[in-house]
Parts: C-alpha cells; sequence; structure tokens
C-alpha cells in the first residue's frame, strides 16, 4: 500500500485588487477632461449635421476616447500628458542635466540628488542606529531593510505555502495599522566575484591534493567570470 499524497493547504490570506477612486466610475479627472470633450464635440457635431456630422467630427472624438482608455507601459495616454509637458519644460530650461558641486559641502541630512528627489532628507535614528528617507512633500518616512533567504524554487510545497502564508499575515498586519504608505519588495541579481565563495574555500577549505579538492578548486576559478548574486531589498514607508 502506498501512502496518500499529503495536501497543501490553500493560501489563508489574499491581497485584494488596488482599488481606484475617481469623480465617475473609478475615472481619475485626468481622464474625465478628454472624455467630457468628446461628448461634446458628438454632441455639437449631430445636432449641426446630423449623421454626417458624427461621422466628419470622428476624427475629433475618437482620439480623445483613445486617449482616455488606451495604456502604454501601465499608464492612460492622457496621463502622459503632464509627464510630457514637465519634461518638455525642463529640456527648453536646460534642466535635465544635473552637476553636483563635489568642492561644497552638502548641509547635513541633505543628499546630492538631481530633480524631485532633492527635496529627499535621511535622518538617522540614534536609538535602532537605523537610517531612514523622509519625503516633506509627501510626508513619508522610508526605511530599506536588506534580507537573505533560500532559493524559494528549492523549498518543498508545504514550506513554500507555509511562507506565502506567513509574508500574507505580514501584509496584512502592516495593511491594518493604517499606517504603512509604501511597500516595495526588490530583487536584484548583480555580478559577485565569488570573493565570499573563495573567502570561505580559504578558511575552511582541506587541500589534499585529492581529487575533490583539486575539482572544486577548478569549479571556483570558472565561477569567476558568470557568477552572480541575488540581493532582496524590502522597503516600507510609513504615512506621517
Amino acid at each position: 500500500m502506498t501512502a496518500p499524497a499529503t495536501s497543501v493547504p490553500t493560501p489563508t490570506t489574499r491581497l485584494p485588487r488596488r482599488s481606484t477612486r475617481g469623480l465617475i466610475l473609478g475615472l481619475s479627472g485626468v481622464r474625465c477632461v478628454p472624455l467630457a470633450a468628446a461628448v461634446a464635440v458628438v454632441i455639437f457635431a449631430t445636432f449641426s449635421a446630423k449623421m454626417a456630422g458624427l461621422v466628419v467630427s470622428a476624427v475629433l472624438w475618437v482620439p480623445l476616447v483613445t486617449s482616455a482608455y488606451i495604456r502604454v507601459r501601465g499608464r492612460v495616454v492622457v496621463e502622459w500628458l503632464p509627464v510630457g509637458v514637465h519634461y518638455g519644460a525642463r529640456r527648453v530650461a536646460g534642466q535635465t542635466r544635473y552637476r553636483a558641486a563635489l568642492g561644497h559641502p552638502r548641509p547635513a541630512g541633505t543628499m546630492a540628488l538631481p530633480g524631485d528627489a532633492a527635496r529627499l532628507r535621511f535622518y538617522n535614528d540614534a536609538v535602532s542606529g537605523a537610517c531612514m528617507v523622509h519625503d516633506p512633500r509627501l510626508g513619508t518616512l522610508a526605511a530599506v531593510v536588506a534580507v537573505t533567504h533560500p532559493a524559494y524554487l528549492l523549498l518543498s510545497p508545504a514550506t513554500q505555502q507555509a511562507r506565502i502564508n506567513g509574508w500574507g499575515n505580514v501584509i496584512a498586519s502592516l495593511a491594518a495599522t493604517g499606517s504603512a504608505s509604501v511597500i516595495q519588495v526588490l530583487e536584484s541579481t548583480v555580478p559577485d566575484p565569488g570573493v565570499g565563495v573563495e573567502g570561505w574555500w580559504t578558511a575552511r577549505g582541506v587541500r589534499d591534493g585529492s581529487w575533490a579538492a583539486s575539482q572544486y578548486e577548478t569549479l571556483l576559478a570558472n565561477a569567476r567570470e558568470g557568477s552572480t548574486t541575488h540581493q532582496t531589498l524590502i522597503t516600507v514607508a510609513l504615512d506621517m
């Protein structure tokens, strides 16, 4: 007889879809402007020339409606208009390049960052020793922590589900407080020269001339060129 396979429990925490709040039917004010203009064009053309005016005026109201619904890189086309105007104004004013004056000291708590990031300030907590970034315009205080973890894909399904449930409970508890503004998980892969592995082998390796030792040293020599390391950062921004 074979033992029955253990079933993996279903997730106990589900994150809902981000709610969209707007003026009408979840549409933001920026999207309502071209839609209102399109409706005005349709009404004026219909009362002026009936069906012929509606067809001719399509060159105006079709692009307006399209700009309110077509998305480019996750953002509606009309919402890119303020970004384009802002970039054009900065380009005309010659503010698309930033040069930091290295010879002049920066004021305490400020960072030499260009553009909108110039307003950011950092604060060192004397109790915990943590450095937090303060955004005075948004009223947020952010902290970044580096975490280490084993490879998720190499874990058993039950362990994977337990970790998912645990992370879901953490997110739910932070959301319940009402003070968390942004929670970001950043996973990056960067080149690694293999210093950590070589240091471990130098300190603990057994160089007895055996076949295993020689093969391991060959593996380390080949790993210097294409080795990478993973870094995971979690950012929590509190609404002040």
